[in-house]
């Protein structure tokens, strides 16, 4: 009894201790976002070693196949594993493939095989807040050094401002979004605790803050105006009891800021403007050969969609797509077509070689087909049925909002930048909506 009773506790012991090796790498997982894509992918393979070590394979197939809201990121993967088989481009279709492997291996080492406490949570969620703000304070920094040597105030807006990075202003600002959500949101019940701790919770809001308004994202500022503010108010008033003061307050606050980037002559506000003059026939024009062949990021937008819209029609893509490893080919071929050159003076690709659909949806489409696209659909708008039970619903709603407004325009599951961050906080977030955690989270 006494030699059974020492190896129950011995593989206690090892159990407690690998599930804490789990959440640091999941905590490096989270502060790898900001940096560069090779982190994050060695701190993926690190948890999976840490998976492993903790051996509850069988635990982990039990919980993969109770949780169905992981279906939909296994078999959005095998659409796309099946179309391999039918597109030409092979070695353009495995490399997408491996980009995609984070649709398996997340969900069963992470969202299955690892388990994360109210306690944890909170550390994920600080690791990526203390990421950001680094990594806002650095590109701030250089910003201004630049400035200083140049004098061309430039370098502190869009992409430029995070020039080296491998995550551009875009996505950067959609990771700010949800760290500024969790600072405003969240109850924190083990950080940021008595005044000091407060004070450091504004500091890190403050400074994020001022990073996401200069990373100059539209679509981000949008959300961040109509869809987060509205929710924080509602947060404030239901779960901090704030009175009609506080709100109109912080209404000035926001309307005061509003007004300065509207009235002064900054690039933010320039962002905003480059939209209303544009020509938006310029996107659908017959041939470009003999004519004005630069575009806003608009119309830019609204060609590629055309092109692949159009590419669908021409080669009845509707229901199995052109493969995987094909769509470059594809848009390549049509848009030279209109009169574009594909190599640069130098003999490289030109800007429009290669490039993605800036839309997750269509790009889905092109691939993989309407039941890609059908799949895809589940996948996002899914845990909108389940914001409740995750015991973070304000937190969760607008992580999947903004993710859903962002595909618009962007192919998220084209680039590490948005596959792992993605897959990462949903799947965390299915977790919660199946499993208790220690203590009911605010909501």
């Amino acid at each position: 009894m006494k030699a059974r009773k020492s190896i129950d506790q011995q593989k206690a012991s090892w159990s407690h201790i690998t599930a804490q090796i789990q959440l640091i790498c999941c905590c490096l997982i989270a502060a790898s976002f900001p940096l560069w894509f090779n982190y994050t992918a060695i701190c993926i393979w690190l948890l999976a070693l840490a998976w492993l070590l903790h051996a509850d394979f069988k635990g982990s197939w039990q919980r993969l196949r109770h949780n169905r809201g992981y279906a939909p990121f296994l078999l959005y993967f095998l659409l796309y594993a099946l179309s391999y088989t039918y597109s030409s481009d092979k070695a353009q279709a495995g490399f997408d493939l491996t980009q995609k492997l984070s649709f398996i291996l997340l969900p069963l080492i992470l969202g299955a095989g690892t388990h994360i406490t109210r306690r944890g949570w909170e550390r994920i969620l600080l690791s990526l807040s203390l990421s950001l703000t680094l990594v806002g304070i650095f590109c701030m920094a250089r910003a201004y050094h630049l400035w200083q040597m140049q004098g061309d105030d430039e370098v502190f807006f869009y992409h430029r401002l995070v020039a080296g990075l491998d995550a551009n202003a875009v996505y950067m600002a959609w990771y700010v979004l949800f760290s500024l959500a969790a600072l405003s949101f969240y109850r924190w019940t083990s950080c940021f605790l008595r005044w000091q701790g407060l004070l450091l919770k504004w500091l890190l809001f403050a400074i994020q803050l001022l990073f996401f308004i200069l990373l100059s994202s539209r679509t981000m500022l949008m959300i961040l105006c109509f869809i987060a503010l509205p929710c924080f108010l509602h947060v404030r008033v239901k779960k901090f009891r704030w009175t009609v003061l506080h709100i109109i307050a912080a209404l000035i606050l926001a309307g005061g800021l509003g007004a300065f980037l509207i009235k002064t002559d900054n690039p933010v506000r320039q962002r905003f403007e480059d939209v209303r003059p544009n020509n938006l026939r310029h996107a659908f024009q017959p041939h470009y050969a003999d004519s004005n062949q630069q575009f806003s990021n608009l119309t830019m937008r609204l060609f590629i969609w055309r092109v692949g819209f159009e590419n669908i029609q021409a080669n009845h893509l509707w229901w199995a797509g052109a493969g995987n490893g094909d769509v470059h080919n594809l848009q390549n071929d049509r848009i030279a077509s209109y009169g574009f050159r594909m190599t640069n003076e130098s003999g490289g690709p030109s800007a429009m070689r290669d490039i993605d659909l800036h839309n997750m949806y269509l790009q889905t489409v092109l691939a993989v087909g309407i039941p890609g696209l059908l799949v895809l659909l589940v996948l996002l708008f899914s845990p909108f049925f389940y914001l409740t039970r995750t015991g973070y619903s304000h937190l969760a709603f607008l992580f999947h909002i903004s993710a859903c407004l962002f595909m618009l325009q962007e192919a998220v599951f084209q680039t590490q930048s948005g596959i792992i961050y993605y897959i990462f906080f949903s799947v965390l977030f299915w977790q919660f909506s199946q499993a208790k955690m220690e203590k009911p989270a605010a909501r």
